[in-house]
């Protein structure tokens, strides 16, 4: 219980002290004279007036004190309903974070309600623009182009709506390539005008042999130098005079059982001399000569079977005609091409006939790309296909 109450430097009190407190005090006294200071005081306010204030407890059992006063009430009840009242700090506080709930709610509802407005808005443009769109598209692109395509336009013609979701869609998932506008009017005059023919594109698979030319024409054989034993002992004397080549296709006509030499008609071939140079033209020599052959035969066949490739697609009269395919453009750029090919066969013939040279053999890729190019534009041509 409490004994005595000790109000110093605490407004509206200098220096007070409420002595001998019973079980039951009154406190009474007029506006401004104190008594909520002494019960803010009592009630634990944390405030700095009350700083040298004291209690004096008896027996020093300190006790909870409980305050009802104007704060109190202000903090514990809450009038939601008039003559209802909510009793309770807590309620208090949860009453209040429903009210800020509700305040929340309430701008989140306005802020939909403005969203919601301006979609409605968005929407109401759209379609207005849609139906711009529709008229403008009818009027521009159907009506303007409808002599020239009134076939192709064929289903659409009596609907905006459906002339303008197949535009839609057309300009959604392009087909072809743009053209001009006489180029379309010429292709739908082909399609439309004209009695539709039977006809199949150019094929043409040379891509096999292709990739054997270049391989050929690459081989390292070619830019290398191809020489005689070292160690046999004419071998100084025909590199000192260069005739390795002159010497190796005189070979030939020597006699088989003649010391005559085939070049100065004297008998200068020893049998020594024949075997110093079947040593120097070893099996080495032969060997890389042989390989050379091979590679010229193997060349010869690929080119060969490329030019009749390109060659076969002439036969074809009617894809000629539809696909608009230059007839004498393409066998001139095909001539070309073969020429170029005879003109390796004859390097590669050079070559193994004088192995100490080198050659290089020019590519053919730029020649067949542009005679594929012409196969190619054809089957753009060609709108019709069995």
């Amino acid at each position: 219980m409490i004994k005595a109450i000790h109000l110093r430097s605490c407004t509206p009190y200098k220096q007070a002290d409420i002595d001998d407190c019973r079980q039951i005090n009154f406190i009474f006294g007029s506006n401004g004279c104190g008594k909520s200071t002494v019960s803010s005081f009592l009630a634990g306010v944390s405030d700095p007036r009350f700083a040298s204030c004291t209690i004096d407890w008896e027996n020093e059992n300190h006790e909870t004190i409980h305050v009802y006063n104007r704060d109190f009430r202000r903090d514990n009840f809450r009038q939601t309903i008039p003559g209802i009242f909510t009793m309770g700090s807590s309620a208090i506080e949860d009453l209040k974070e429903i009210e800020q709930l509700k305040e929340e709610h309430q701008l989140r509802r306005e802020e939909y309600e403005k969203k919601t407005n301006v979609l409605k808005q968005k929407k109401e443009e759209k379609g207005a623009r849609e139906e711009q769109f529709k008229d403008e598209a009818w009027d521009q692109i159907l009506k303007k182009n409808e002599a020239e395509f009134q076939k192709a336009f064929e289903g659409f013609r009596n609907s905006k709506q459906r002339f303008k979701q197949e535009l839609i869609k057309r300009i959604n998932t392009p087909k072809g390539k743009i053209c001009d506008r006489q180029v379309l009017i010429d292709r739908a005059s082909t399609l439309y005008t004209s009695k539709p023919e039977r006809c199949s594109r150019f094929s043409i698979d040379i891509q096999s042999w292709l990739d054997e030319i270049a391989e050929i024409r690459t081989d390292e054989i070619w830019s290398t130098i191809i020489a005689g034993n070292k160690d046999v002992d004419i071998s100084a004397l025909i590199d000192e005079l260069q005739n390795l080549s002159w010497v190796n296709q005189g070979r030939q006509y020597l006699r088989k059982d003649s010391k005559i030499c085939p070049f100065c008609q004297r008998e200068t071939i020893t049998d020594g001399f024949r075997k110093d140079l079947e040593a120097f033209f070893g099996n080495e020599y032969k060997k890389r000569v042989q390989r050379m052959e091979s590679l010229m035969s193997d060349y010869s066949e690929a080119a060969n079977h490329i030019i009749m490739a390109l060659d076969e697609q002439l036969g074809n009269k009617e894809s000629i005609k539809i696909g608009k395919l230059d007839y004498e453009l393409y066998k001139m750029k095909e001539m070309i091409l073969n020429q170029l090919f005879a003109d390796h066969k004859v390097k590669m013939q050079e070559k193994i006939k004088a192995p100490g040279i080198t050659i290089a053999i020019s590519d053919v890729a730029t020649a067949v790309n542009e005679l594929l190019g012409l196969i190619s534009e054809a089957n753009r041509n060609i709108y019709c296909i069995i």
